[in-house]
């Protein structure tokens, strides 16, 4: 049972602690109680929770896509949404170090998948990143994202 879901009542046990009633300032809000003390603010979208999945791959429907969306089936499966980004088939270029992502806050070479990537992942709560491994490391587009 989720916080928020319709069975869910005031003051009810769970999993993810006691939800109780607070007046503050006015303003009638719910907590989440935990034994490690007050879980934070509980808002209906609280559990709203985007995971962005990036392929690594270069073939967009191979085995590192298969592994991914079985990830992305049971993550949906508990009320968070997904996405799945394609690396292979743009340019990811290695970062030259010229800092100028520093002031605009996105590669300057406008190309370059990671700015795309980038702009997603500000709005992600989580991430998996899937890769072939090609000699004992991640696919060489994932290592230049990364960096």
């Amino acid at each position: 049972m989720r916080p928020g879901s319709p069975d869910w009542g005031a003051d009810e046990e769970s999993a993810y602690g006691t939800l109780a009633s607070v007046e503050e300032n006015g303003i009638s809000q719910e907590i989440i109680v935990t034994e490690f003390g007050n879980y934070g603010r509980y808002y209906d979208n609280i559990y709203q929770v985007m995971t962005l999945l990036l392929n690594g791959s270069t073939r967009k429907n191979g085995c590192t896509y298969l592994a991914l969306s079985e990830i992305a089936k049971v993550l949906n499966s508990e009320g968070v949404e997904t996405e799945i980004i394609q690396m292979g088939g743009g340019p990811v270029r290695d970062c030259i170090g010229c800092n100028g992502c520093a002031g605009k806050g996105q590669c300057v070479f406008g190309d370059d998948k990671v700015n795309e990537v980038v702009a997603k992942a500000r709005e992600a709560d989580g991430f998996v990143f899937g890769s072939p491994v090609y000699y004992a490391h991640p696919s060489g587009q994932v290592l230049s994202l990364l960096d």
